[in-house]
């Protein structure tokens, strides 16, 4: 039981650092924009264990006059030519724009990597160790 306990710390140690390497970027996007799907294609996921659909969708979108484009985002969903998604920029540099859903979820990482660190060191304390007679 020690080795998983310190599986689940390792893992949300591991999603602490990919909260806090992009944490700078989300911060300073505090502009939205409303982004117009241009190609949307379904894309299959695969591994022995499971499956899933995925999509990926190209978006273009203005900024101050200016139009950005964004391809091959990826998405959960499929969705239609012509289809608003509301993105995420920094002001400062509008051609990085994000999925808002995607910038404003990130913190829900945070929240899982501090659960797993509490779990794995619940486990790697009070977890059952072989009785040595």
């Amino acid at each position: 039981m020690s080795v998983f306990g310190i599986i689940l710390a390792l893992s949300g140690i591991l999603l602490f650092v990919l909260y806090y390497t992009g944490k700078d970027k989300r911060e300073a996007m505090t502009a939205r924009v409303d982004g117009t799907v241009t190609f949307c294609e379904q894309t299959f996921f695969a591994t022995d264990e499971t499956s899933s659909d995925e999509y990926e969708v190209s978006l273009t979108y203005v900024v101050d006059g200016k139009e950005y484009e964004r391809n091959r985002v990826q998405v959960a969903r499929s969705y239609d030519i012509g289809d608003r998604i509301e993105l995420a920029y920094d002001p400062a540099d509008p051609s990085g724009a994000e999925l808002a859903t995607s910038v404003e979820d990130a913190f829900v990482m945070l929240i899982c990597g501090g659960v797993l660190i509490v779990a794995g060191i619940a486990v790697f304390v009070f977890g059952k160790r072989p009785q040595v007679n």
